[in-house]
């Protein structure tokens, strides 16, 4: 998924000073993920993955989803199909 796993050492700092990585940032996303899962009444484990996915594209492009939306199905248009 294009995804960096950041780890902290608690017992040196609580924000990495180089990275500026943070376990409150990771808690509070599992927090927003698991409020969405409880108001759709669960997940089938099959969808889980596909349900993240959806969590983290709305909250990376919360006031422009519809746009970047339509900014990737033209993208994936104009990339040329190699196996057609």
């Amino acid at each position: 998924l294009g995804y960096r796993h950041l780890t902290v050492n608690h017992s040196i700092n609580f924000v990495d000073p180089v990275t500026f990585a943070t376990t409150i940032h990771i808690e509070c996303l599992w927090k927003h993920v698991k409020n969405l899962n409880k108001r759709e009444n669960g997940t089938v484990r099959s969808l889980l993955q596909m349900h993240l996915i959806e969590f983290m594209w709305h909250y990376e492009f919360k006031d422009e989803i519809f746009r970047k939306l339509l900014e990737r199905i033209l993208f994936l248009q104009a990339v040329p199909c190699r196996s057609c």
